[in-house]
């Protein structure tokens, strides 16, 4: 098991349409602990598979270091860097056999053929393949080749396991199969794993940490819990999950870990312990599932205000609700379904102060 840092990880590439070079990773910091499951996450061209690729050694970054274990193995090539890599197409070799696939790497390491054969069927029945030896991957299905080519990276026993969007080509139920799969699997084992998806659901559901990325650079590093529910920007709030943004000024600082801060809607109680805002305008970032909604106000509910339902979907584990707010916002809720919460009702919102949190106003201005 070993310890990943990335210091000040700098890389460029030439751009001929734009006729300069542009950063593909601009000045990344991380520390990823022993056996722990980091998933960097970000749309497209974001840096993250630049980044992966940094990592095992496919790019050679521009400027900082890639330490495992206190390490720099910048310069080191890939061959002896030991990391095991599963590529979103899963690159099989077709000709070979599922033994002969997972043993390739075992090959090129002269290991002995006996001690070769004891991995091989160890790893194919740590990815529940015993028996499929003697296959090729055209008479797997998708989810089979998917643990063929995990356990190709795991036979080799490596230091870091790295994945590329290796569900991408499953459908959506295989794809959340292999999710628990995977991550159970990590578990297990304990590897350090960093992990590439566009997938926020991937990497809610997976991950210790998450890195979300924008642009090439990190703009948030943190537990799932803490990213999803405490966004340290509006680009981070937009990306991960459905949020609904009411801008406002504070007014005043009401406790230790709350402030009042007057909106359209409203004064609002809101959560701002550790948050980036101190005075001046602010946005005030609520999920969709944090607003309950009544058909008449509630006594001593915080942070209530009424609101005209516009639009009502049913989407079976809740009612979406789209909800025409007074001073002409709209506020997207989710909840159950009231039989008489119907397009043209007046209802009453209102949520925990705990369940909203603060960001800066600027972003917004910006995007």
């Amino acid at each position: 098991m070993t310890a990943l840092a990335i210091e000040r990880l700098r890389k460029t590439f030439h751009d001929p349409l734009k006729g300069r070079h542009v950063h593909a990773i601009d000045d990344i910091d991380l520390r990823i602990d022993t056996g722990e499951f980091v998933s960097l996450l970000g749309p497209s061209g974001c840096g993250k598979t630049t980044t992966l690729r940094c990592i095992a050694g496919f790019e050679t970054p521009d400027d900082g270091a890639i330490r495992f274990d206190g390490n720099d193995v910048v310069h080191t090539p890939p061959e002896r860097r030991d990391i095991g890599l599963v590529f979103q197409n899963y690159a099989l070799f077709p000709h070979m056999t599922v033994a002969a696939n997972v043993g390739f790497g075992l090959r090129m390491r002269h290991v002995k053929t006996a001690d070769a054969q004891r991995r091989i069927a160890a790893v194919l029945d740590m990815v529940q393949l015993s028996g499929m030896g003697g296959r090729y991957p055209r008479q797997l299905s998708g989810g089979q080749q998917q643990r063929v080519a995990l356990a190709r990276a795991l036979v080799i026993e490596p230091r870091i396991l790295l994945l590329d969007e290796p569900l991408a080509n499953l459908d959506a139920r295989l794809r959340d199969e292999m999710r628990f799969f995977i991550r159970s699997l990590q578990q297990r084992l304990g590897i350090t794993t960093v992990y590439v998806t566009h997938d926020q659901a991937e990497a809610m559901v997976m991950s210790d940490r998450i890195v979300v990325m924008f642009g090439g650079m990190v703009s948030q590093f943190d537990k799932p819990e803490t990213i999803y529910s405490r966004p340290a920007s509006r680009q981070v709030a937009d990306f991960v999950g459905l949020s609904n943004f009411i801008p406002g000024r504070i007014a005043s600082r009401e406790s230790q870990s709350r402030l009042l801060v007057e909106t359209g809607l409203g004064v609002l109680h809101c959560e701002c312990a550790g948050a980036p805002v101190t005075a001046g305008k602010a946005l005030v970032v609520l999920r969709p599932e944090a607003v309950s909604i009544t058909l008449a106000p509630r006594n001593a509910a915080e942070n209530q205000f009424p609101a005209e339902i516009s639009e009502r979907h049913y989407l079976g584990h809740a009612t979406d609700y789209r909800l025409a707010c007074r001073d002409g916002s709209t506020l997207q809720v989710l909840g159950s379904a009231l039989a008489e919460a119907v397009p043209g009702r007046e209802v009453w919102c209102s949520f925990p102060p705990d369940r909203s949190w603060l960001i800066p106003a600027a972003p917004a201005a910006a995007s």
